[in-house]
């Protein structure tokens, strides 16, 4: 039962970073999958542990693996993985204050997202007040999408939802301009 809480709260972190990396990808997994529906996503998003603590509620892990076969094929895309290397490449390559523009609107989105979805006090003041932290996370999250068109992407796909702390903000440095 622990493990499945912080399955569901994982995967829903996972769908905030889809959701703002581009909202109409939720659209494509909900109308190209013949066994999952909308109902199904707005209880995994509104019913974790992250959001109110008195709702939660358990799906099938078969549902959660739909879910996950559809994200892999989503963004096994090219014109996906191109949008992240973009990302990623403005990411690396700029100032902390730089103004790169797809970088910065994620993460503005993220924050927006993140803020609305999970509830401050499950979370702590740290984690939930500090901007950064929340960068760290989409980052992070935007990574596990990246490696999904990898060999390995759905076995690290996995090992993310069932980490049980992701939560915890990893730095990692951008690269500062000479």
């Amino acid at each position: 039962m622990d493990s499945h809480i912080f399955i569901k709260k994982n995967l829903d972190i996972l769908l905030i970073s889809i959701e703002s990396l581009d909202p109409y990808i939720l659209e494509d997994i909900i109308f190209n999958s013949n066994t999952f529906n909308l109902i199904e996503l707005f209880i995994i998003r509104n019913k974790n542990c992250m959001r109110y603590e008195d709702q939660i509620s358990f799906l099938h892990y078969c549902k959660i693996l739909i879910i996950l076969q559809q994200i892999s094929q989503i963004f096994c895309r090219i014109e996906i993985q191109k949008n992240l290397n973009i990302i990623f490449k403005e990411y690396i390559y700029c100032n902390v204050d730089s103004k790169e523009v797809e970088i910065n609107n994620y993460l503005k989105r993220f924050q927006v997202n993140y803020r609305k979805s999970i509830e401050p006090y499950l979370l702590g003041q740290k984690n939930y007040n500090y901007p950064e932290n929340i960068s760290d996370l989409a980052i992070i999250n935007l990574f596990i999408l990246y490696q999904m068109n990898s060999l390995k992407g759905t076995y690290i796909l996995l090992l993310y939802l069932i980490i049980k702390n992701i939560t915890i903000p990893v730095h990692i440095p951008r690269q500062k301009l000479s």
